[in-house]
This record gives C-alpha cells, structure tokens and sequence, in this order.
C-alpha cells in the first residue's frame, strides 16, 4: 500500500515523518521559494548548515564539490517580469554565507530565470529569456494575434566564465530564435512544413499566445554527450541540444559533435508540437527537473523529471530512455522521437493524493531509491525501489511563521513551496573538514530518538508482525525470549509501550488511522492502521 499526502498540505505534521529502514543516508539542501535563507538538513530534520543571502533565491540552489554554494538570485525588473521563475541574477556563497563571486543579468532585454548548471570546468550555464519586438516576430513568421503587448520571449541560454569577485565572460551562447520553422506566413524564409523538420521549433506553437512563449524551467548537462536539456514547459516537451558547437555553429543547422549545429538533437513529450500524432500521444504534461541519471547510479544516461499534469490533476515521476546512435543523435520512427512511453513511472493510490501542479523535483539516489520533492505542499519523500515511502520531511516554514511539530492548522499555514529538493551522501566531498554537527530543526524540537529516523541495524531473528493492515489489534510474534515493544506514531509520540514471552497484542482500535512504527528491540517495523 502507498502513502497518500494531501494536495492542500493542511493535515501535514512539520518535519520527518514517515520513519523507516532503507532511507539514503545523506543531507538535503533547499531554499523555499522567494527566501533569503538556504537549508541543509540530516533525515532527522536537523540543522546542519545555513545560507544567507540579500536576495531571495529565484529559485534553483546548488553545492559545489568545494563547499561553495551556488544560488540564483531574484532581482527588480519592471520590464522583463515573467512572474514565477524571474531571477536576474547569479552568485557564490562560502560555507559561511560570505559572497564570492556575483553576477546580473537583468536588463530591459535579457533577464536569467528558474535555472543554471554548473559545467566541470567551473562555467555556469544561464537560463534567460531575451525580448522580441512585435516587428520582430513578425519577421520571424509569428502569427500577430499571438504576440501580447507586442512582445514576446523567447529562450536563449549564456555560458559564462566567472570573472572573481564580480561579473563574466560570456563563451559560448544558444538562442532557439535560431531555428525556427512555420506554415503561417509563406513570404518568410522559415517557412515550411512543419511536420517535415522535428529539429526545429514551430514558432506558432502555443495555447495561449503568452510573452513568455516557451517557458522552459530547468537545464541540465551531460558530461559523456556534451549535450544540454531544456525543460520547454509550454511545449510539454524535453529538448536535447548539442554544447560541442561553437557559438557560430550553435546559431546555424550544422556543426558540432552531430552536424546538426544548434538545431534539436531530441524532443520528447509532445509531438503535436512538431505536428505529428494526435493528443493521446502527450506523454509530458508541464514537467519539471528534466536531466540525466548521472554515472554510478541506478539506471544512468536515462533521463528522470517531475511531471506534474496540471491538465489530468495528478503528478507523476517517470524515467526514459531515448534511443541514441553512437554519433550522439537520436532515432526518429516514423518522424517521431521515440520511445513511446517510460521505462518507469511511480505514481499514488489514489492518483490524486500526488499532485503539484507546478515547479517539483525528482532524483536518482545510489541505492536506487527516488528522492521526490513536491513543491505545493513543501514536502520532500524518499521511496524505495518498491515505491514505499520509506522517510518524507515537511517544511515547516509558512508564510505566517515557523510551526512547531504539530498537525498544521487551517487557513494560511500551508508550507511556502520548495522549487527543488536534493539529497547529497555524507561522503560528497562539500562536506570535507566542514563542521556537521546537528542543531537543532527548524521548528525548533529535537526528536528524542533519531535512530528510528535514520534506520537500525537488521536483527538477524525478525519478529512476525500482523495482520497488515491492522484494524483493531495488531499481533507480533517472536521465537526468542522477552520481546519488548514499543510503538510510534509518525510524529514520534509514544503510542504504546510493553513486553512479553514471545507473543504481543497490541489494542489499536482507538488509535487513528496511518502509518504507525513498530519498534521490537532493535528492529524497526512499518505497520499501518486502518479502521
């Protein structure tokens, strides 16, 4: 049976919850949206390190191998404002919160938003939108009743080399104004059929004829392919381009690893955004943290993201696996870019009791569990390969204050979103010679005993515990002696405590429904009550 959260994250309790063996060992870094303050915490929801900055991060945060972190910076801008995702700006911060190295990008015709990605040599890929005039767009082919305000935005991205302690060099560039195509306007030289040419982008293609046209939210790079990941929202797509061009080549249809410059190598999600199929073949719908499965983990080079189906009211996370010929590009069947469908994909029962409809991250952890941040709720939840939830964490930071480790009232007191939740192991380098001592949570209660968070020891004789699940009682069995038992809500509180020969009962039928621990000597057990 899985574990369903509410969708309007009202009945959450603050901080660690569900409490079982399995969990990745690690700490997770996250900024709630449109804060100053960046968080890393252990699975006990304790403190270990904070980061402080002048801006509200907009949104994505990342640490550095160095202990560095890496924060998009939400700046002013009256004329480039696209609402959720805006930034303007990069910087660096040390352990301790001391700037580094700074950099905006933020005038009236190019603005940073949602993301970065950091390369291996120390370059930071900018994600921007760049303003086009109505004259503009018109030229390019674009329907004029779908250019509001006389504008629109679409995608380009900047790789920067820092220049310490303020500002860059731009190296290398990408703009998708490059590679258009269209069948609106026959006098302009981008006229085609659109159907014909899947590596490039239809400039017609949109519901609503919104500025900020594409809306991608994420980058991602792969090492192996030299290849970028664009997460195109408003397309319902994942595009794959190619970063071994040279700026030149990346603004033409040739060149590169794959010859094909800085056209798309890959797009996948939506294929009537390149007119082929029909609506039942969309399989992305407003996706989020598109990007590779790095090398070492579980499934690696296959592609993981967030799909949050605003349209079908329930999320998703799913894993892929595009076909790639050893040149780097991808097969076309039927002029669509396979393959048809996920290799994986984890979801709830109900459906409904998993759904944020915007932002939201997923992550590949070493031993193969998925590490899963919905952003509506403030939550973060840690699944095994068997699609138990085996730890979740719930902010406890709201826009009406910190609360305390207590069912969140009504009203206001919902979590302030998380754009993006990531785990990083003990062992990432980060945290060589840093102090990791645990403070206290952020709301402020340490729990009394962190081993039921983090895991114990499996005993090499398992008591039987049932029936699963438990309406009035539950029953644990054991072949040895003086058995001790100790049971746990999933706040931690102490629901019953006892000891016998070798048998228990335990009366539940006045405890309520959920996800209870069941703690015999030094084994930790999942059981469920459900009335």
């Amino acid at each position: 049976m899985l574990l369903g959260f509410s969708t309007l994250a009202q009945t959450k309790i603050a901080g660690p919850k569900t409490i079982l063996p399995g969990i990745e060992d690690g700490y997770m870094l996250f900024n709630p949206t449109n804060t100053k303050k960046a968080y890393l915490i252990d699975n006990c929801g304790r403190v270990i390190n904070t980061w402080d900055s002048q801006y509200a991060a907009a949104h994505t945060i990342y640490l550095k191998p160095n202990g560095h972190l890496v924060r998009t910076n939400l700046l002013t801008n009256a004329v480039v404002d696209g609402g959720g995702g805006s930034g303007g700006g990069v910087e660096i911060l040390d352990w301790n919160s001391t700037v580094l190295w700074s950099y905006t990008y933020n005038t009236n015709f190019v603005r940073q938003h949602h993301d970065i990605e950091i390369l291996p040599n120390g370059n930071i890929l900018i994600l921007a939108w760049e303003v086009k005039t109505q004259s503009e767009s018109i030229a390019a082919g674009r329907n004029p009743a779908l250019i509001p305000d006389g504008e629109v935005w679409p995608e380009h991205i900047i790789e920067v080399q820092p220049i310490f302690p303020a500002g860059g060099t731009i190296v290398w560039e990408w703009h998708a104004w490059d590679h258009l195509i269209q069948d609106f306007d026959i006098t302009k030289s981008n006229y085609g059929v659109v159907g014909d040419r899947p590596e490039l982008i239809d400039v017609n293609y949109t519901s609503q004829g919104q500025k900020d046209w594409i809306h991608a939210n994420a980058l991602a790079y792969n090492v192996q392919l030299d290849q970028i990941m664009i997460s195109a929202h408003s397309f319902n797509e994942l595009w794959v381009i190619d970063h071994s061009t040279s700026t030149a080549q990346a603004a033409t249809h040739s060149g590169g690893t794959a010859n094909k410059g800085g056209d798309l190598l890959y797009r996948w999600g939506n294929p009537l955004a390149y007119k082929k199929g029909t609506v039942n073949d969309q399989r992305l719908f407003g996706q989020h943290d598109t990007h590779w499965i790095a090398a070492g983990l579980p499934d690696a080079g296959k592609i993981i993201y967030f799909n949050n189906g605003p349209e079908r009211l329930y999320s998703s996370v799913e894993i892929l696996n595009p076909t790639k010929n050893p040149n780097g590009s991808y097969t076309l069947t039927g002029g669509v870019f396979g393959p048809l469908s996920p290799d994986r994909t984890f979801t709830m029962n109900p459906t409904s009791n998993f759904f944020s409809r915007i932002m939201s991250s997923a992550q590949m952890l070493p031993n193969g569990n998925l590490f899963i941040g919905s952003s509506l709720q403030g939550t973060t939840f840690e699944i095994d390969p068997g699609n138990q939830i085996v730890w979740e964490y719930k902010s406890p930071l709201t826009n009406s204050g910190t609360v305390g480790r207590t069912f969140f009232p009504t009203g206001t007191f919902a979590s302030i979103p998380i754009f993006r939740s990531t785990k990083y192991l003990p062992t990432y380098a980060a945290f060589t010679g840093k102090d990791m001592t645990p403070q206290e949570p952020i709301e402020g209660q340490p729990w009394a005993d962190c081993s039921l968070i983090t895991g114990l020891e499996e005993a090499t004789d398992v008591p039987r515990v049932y029936p699963v699940p438990a309406d009035d009682f539950i029953q644990v069995v054991w072949e040895k002696q003086n058995i001790r038992v100790t049971l746990f809500d999933g706040t931690g509180k102490k629901m019953f405590e006892g000891s016998g020969f070798d048998r228990l009962t335990i009366p539940v039928a006045s405890m309520p429904s959920g996800l209870y621990l069941l703690r015999t000597n030094n084994q930790v057990h999942k059981v469920i009550v459900r009335h």
